[in-house]
């Protein structure tokens, strides 16, 4: 049995993530995290996302003040950090979706992370 380096954390996030072409923007989908690692994440979504698209994927983040949530706001995780792993299928009744790996998790990404498993246990 294969270990993985990180374990994988079920979430169910709505997302928006922006394929871009050759240095302009080409489409805007929207998409669930449905597990969430330091180093990647897969994205349930309707469309077919070719193995070597570049994507930007936005995260809604919501801030929590004496354990009530408060704020809302948005950060992106830009191209250069992304690869677009996996694509396709998980089955025939499934919705497609991509496997994402990032090469250099910026900081709110990994700190995200760290809340979500911290409100996992």
């Amino acid at each position: 049995m294969e270990k993985r380096a990180y374990n994988r954390i079920p979430v169910s996030i709505k997302i928006r993530y922006l394929e871009w072409r050759i240095g302009f923007f080409k489409n805007q989908y929207t998409g669930t995290i449905k597990n969430i690692t330091e180093k990647g994440m897969f994205i349930s979504t309707n469309y077919d996302v070719p193995l070597d698209s570049i994507i930007e994927v936005c995260i809604p983040v919501k801030k929590k003040v004496f354990g009530i949530s408060i704020k809302k706001k948005i950060f992106c995780i830009t191209a250069n950090l992304i690869s677009v792993v996996w694509g396709g299928e998980l089955s025939k009744d499934s919705n497609v979706g991509i496997g994402i790996k990032l090469s250099n998790p910026p900081k709110e990404y990994l700190e995200f992370v760290g809340s979500l498993k911290s409100e996992s246990l």
